[in-house]
């Protein structure tokens, strides 16, 4: 199994905190956010993550060759065109694939084994979730889960839109079925704009994969550091 963690975003929310270096970088507690989702990714028994990154950010390359791993490697995704587009750079996909943002951290052990238990059992998806208030929808990917299954994700809807309280934790697992819709619908993909996980996960399960929602612990806390306030709770959580 390999780790897929998109890290070429400008973070330009981060800005007052990052000061123009990459916001992977940024430290929780004594550990950069990105050693945090390395860590997290092998201790889920992954045997490679690959980091898709920007040729701009030169810290964050610097900052994993120092390391020496074999185990890591970096691509680099030059036009910012969404998620799915990202991921697809780390192809050939020859195994299946956590996806770790690393915008977001765990104050206890994060979703990785969970995730990678449900495509062993024959899921082809899975997604890490928890429950969201109403006023927060539309801040989330929301799932529509019937009998186990995901139905379908609605991307940041409004809170009248869906039933659902079903959100998105900033984990996802990707078997190589589906793995294969995303090569097909970033390469049939043309034109500008971005092409997001959520339509290919929605892809797959209109062609017949089976998506499962994976439940956080009850009492394990998503921390999302994408922006200053999350940032802060994570320095609270960590010290």
């Amino acid at each position: 199994m390999v780790a897929l963690i998109p890290a070429a975003g400008k973070g330009t929310r981060m800005m007052s905190m990052t000061h123009g270096a990459s916001k992977e970088l940024l430290c929780v507690g004594s550990k950069p956010l990105l050693d945090r989702v390395l860590e997290e990714a092998f201790a889920a028994g992954v045997d490679e993550a690959v980091v898709i990154s920007s040729p701009q950010k030169v810290d964050l390359e610097e900052h994993l060759q120092a390391k020496r791993d074999p185990r890591m490697r970096v691509v680099h995704q030059v036009e910012q065109r969404g998620l799915a587009h990202a991921l697809w750079h780390a192809r050939p996909f020859t195994a299946p694939a956590l996806v770790l943002l690393p915008d977001t951290v765990f104050a206890t052990q994060g979703p990785g084994p969970a995730l990678a238990a449900a495509l062993s059992g024959g899921a082809d998806g899975a997604v890490a979730t928890e429950l969201v208030d109403d006023a927060d929808v539309h801040r989330y990917g929301i799932l529509e889960v019937v009998e186990g299954r995901v139905e379908r994700i609605l991307e940041k809807p409004s809170p009248l839109a869906t039933q659902s309280r079903v959100g998105v934790a900033g984990r996802y697992g990707l078997g190589l079925r589906m793995l294969a819709v995303l090569e097909e619908a970033v390469e049939e993909f043309a034109g500008e704009g971005e092409i997001d996980l959520t339509s290919v996960l929605n892809r797959g399960i209109s062609a017949g994969l089976r998506v499962q929602p994976v439940p956080l612990e009850p009492g394990v806390e998503r921390v999302d550091c994408g922006t200053p306030s999350g940032y802060l709770r994570a320095l609270e959580l960590f010290g």
